[in-house]
């Protein structure tokens, strides 16, 4: 299996993580792909159906067997100014794009006609640099969202902006698709997960430094992302 991504250009990384491509090269073998939840929503482009989807936010792991994407990874924030419909509907699912998006179709001919990742960051950037200026995202769930992957606990945040539990949840669910309790329970496991250290700590270190109660908070919580141990997980 192979997996590649590149950075959109740079006035797109406020609202495009990566654009990406996995190929599975045991074409003949029965395989599938654990792929567990980011805090991110995904345009996914089959090469073999010329089929466009979106996968919504997810709050549980899910096994794929897809053999040939093409995918975009967007901030949800923004994919709800691009759709205009609520990513609540769309959590922990994966729906036919041509339902959603109006311009669907001119995705699905720049990826149908990319050979390789850099030819698609090519095609992609132009068509979202096109249309970003057009597309407005909710200030305070960005910024509430950007200041909990940077490790801010949602309790304080809360506290400084002063903001009530029930209107942020309302906020969240709509402009991503989570509330922001599992948001936050996300972001801090990918934290751990993309730590360069990640395999030279134990786990109670990392119970530590990742703001967990202790070392069985970690283990449930890795359990529940991404139904296996930490061991098994990262070794």
């Amino acid at each position: 299996m192979m997996y590649s991504e590149i950075k959109p250009s740079f006035q797109l990384q406020n609202i495009i993580d990566c654009y990406w491509e996995f190929t599975d090269i045991n074409f003949n073998i029965s395989s599938s792909t654990k792929v567990i939840p980011d805090n991110r929503a995904d345009f996914l482009f089959i090469k073999k159906s010329q089929s466009l989807s979106l996968c919504g936010s997810m709050t549980d792991y899910i096994v794929s067997s897809k053999k040939e994407i093409f995918g975009i990874r967007f901030r949800p924030e923004f994919l709800f100014g691009l759709i205009k419909i609520p990513l609540s509907e769309f959590t922990d699912k994966i729906i036919d794009a041509d339902l959603l998006y109006k311009d669907s179709t001119a995705l699905k001919s720049i990826m149908a006609s990319s050979t390789n990742l850099k030819s698609l960051t090519i095609g992609l950037d132009k068509y979202f640099l096109n249309r970003v200026q057009d597309i407005k995202m909710n200030e305070l769930v960005y910024e509430t969202a950007r200041l909990i992957e940077k490790g801010s606990k949602l309790k304080e945040i809360k506290l400084k902006i002063g903001i009530s539990n029930q209107h942020l949840g309302r906020l969240f669910h709509k402009h991503i698709g989570l509330s922001p309790k599992k948001f936050e329970k996300i972001a801090r496991f990918q934290r751990m997960k993309n730590s360069l250290n990640v395999a030279d700590n134990n786990f109670s270190d990392l119970a530590v430094k990742f703001g967990y109660y202790d070392q069985s908070h970690l283990i449930n919580e890795c359990n529940e992302i991404t139904g296996s141990t930490p061991y098994q997980f990262f070794y």
